[in-house]
């Protein structure tokens, strides 16, 4: 079996077998939209900013350190949010449907570079419960954060709002991603169907596969017409000429 091939044949291969590379990227492109849009269960999302401000008992300390003691505890607001004294209180408030690690992994917070404002984003698989998640993790943190660290105001700045199309699965990027993923299967089946054919139709795969040194070829012949009407015409010739032959002895 050949090894290795070279640019050149490559590209042969590809125009040779190009209806296997369209085949199989319809194929997979087609079984990608079908999977994204039957059984992929879509996700929505929902977002809600926040901003804490600290307390402070100077007010020259409030003009020079205020900000920058503030953005520098953002890091901790976020592992409060995800923290059990506020996630169990949202799950209470949502009825227990979710445990606190569930909600844990159902949102996401997202801090801004120099900015007091984080914003908390929630997902589920319908919109209006995505919102409701983000506003009650909102709302607990917002309660319950003075028990953890002394802050003056937390402000929710909007409540959440969810959107009605899906982030996930995107059926687009899918459907690409999977008629590529079928014509690259296509290209290695051609690529290997090719390496692994053992038959010779030229004299220049002689040496290829043989080592062995073409010293002559052997021209093709072309038959004229139908050589087995041919070869039946000459013996009904021979046996009647046999017949004549026989007939005139007898009569002698």
């Amino acid at each position: 079996m050949k090894s290795t091939i070279s640019l050149v044949e490559f590209l042969l291969v590809l125009k040779k077998n190009w209806y296997v590379l369209l085949v199989g990227g319809a194929a997979f492109a087609a079984a990608a939209f079908l999977a994204s849009t039957y059984l992929m269960t879509p996700q929505y999302s929902a977002s809600i900013n926040l901003l804490v401000s600290q307390g402070v008992s100077n007010p020259q300390a409030l003009e020079l350190g205020e900000i920058e003691t503030n953005l520098r505890m953002i890091q901790t607001y976020r592992d409060v949010i995800q923290d059990p004294i506020v996630l169990d209180d949202a799950a209470e408030n949502l009825g227990n449907e979710f445990t606190a690690e569930e909600l844990k992994e159902k949102i996401e917070v997202t801090i801004e570079e120099n900015s007091q404002v984080f914003s908390l984003t929630a997902f589920a698989d319908q919109p209006d419960k995505a919102e409701l998640i983000a506003n009650e993790i909102a709302a607990s943190f917002q309660e319950n954060i003075t028990e953890v660290i002394s802050i003056e105001n937390v402000a929710i700045l909007s409540p959440a709002k969810s959107s009605p199309s899906s982030i996930y699965p995107n059926v687009p990027f899918h459907t690409i991603l999977g008629g590529l993923i079928g014509m690259i299967i296509g290209t290695l089946y051609a690529l290997i169907m090719t390496l692994a054919d053992q038959k010779i139709r030229t004299e220049t795969m002689v040496p290829q596969l043989l080592n062995w040194n073409v010293i002559g070829v052997i021209s093709s012949m072309e038959t004229v017409g139908d050589t087995s009407y041919t070869t039946k015409n000459q013996i009904n010739k021979k046996l009647q000429a046999k017949k004549t032959i026989e007939t005139y002895l007898n009569r002698n």
